[in-house]
């Protein structure tokens, strides 16, 4: 495996990858957990309604999962994006760059939170102007620190672009590592 790849998977230490993806109707198993994207399933995408289907993989590094330090974590980092085309369309070391630039300013908005939940950031990456991001969350989120991290986010990644075309990714972090039931993640 080429180097730049095995960079990008070490750092996000969980990635689906997306081989093809449409609108059609099957008979697929269908989740909007991005957890549970092992296999043959279609993912309805919480950030933009939109469905994806593909035979999804999942990656973790050798090492394994690097912690975070306090409560609050990426889970996942989700390409949108087929993998050949990610390849094609932004450098590996510059989108895990992005990517490590975003996790820490969501990490550090998260610091101090109470509120427990989970936030998804879509990032629509393109060659000549700023990126689309959009934010969802579940879970008991205080408004303004959401409201914060999407200021913040817009704000820091205005400069992110792609060589050619669009890359779609997003990224899933949780916050205080509860669920609805009040289990651990």
């Amino acid at each position: 495996m080429p180097k730049k790849i095995t960079t990008l998977y070490l750092l996000i230490g969980s990635l689906a990858c997306l081989y093809a993806c449409a609108d059609k109707k099957s008979d697929r198993k269908t989740t909007s957990d991005p957890s549970h994207l092992n296999g043959d399933k279609t993912y309805v995408n919480a950030a933009d309604g939109k469905a994806y289907e593909a035979d999804w993989k999942t990656y973790s590094p050798e090492q394994g999962v690097k912690k975070s330090a306090g409560p609050n974590s990426l889970k996942q980092v989700i390409l949108l994006t087929a993998q050949a085309k990610v390849q094609q369309r932004i450098e590996l070391d510059t989108l895990a760059g992005y990517i490590r630039k975003s996790e820490n300013l969501v990490l550090d908005q998260l610091t101090g939170s109470k509120d427990t939940g989970e936030v998804l950031i879509q990032f629509t990456l393109l060659p000549q102007k700023r990126p689309d991001i959009q934010l969802s969350y579940k879970g008991k989120l205080d408004e303004n620190m959401l409201n914060q991290i999407r200021l913040k986010v817009n704000e820091s990644s205005s400069w992110f672009r792609t060589i050619k075309d669009s890359c779609v990714y997003q990224m899933h972090f949780l916050v205080n590592e509860q669920n609805e039931y009040g289990r651990k993640k």
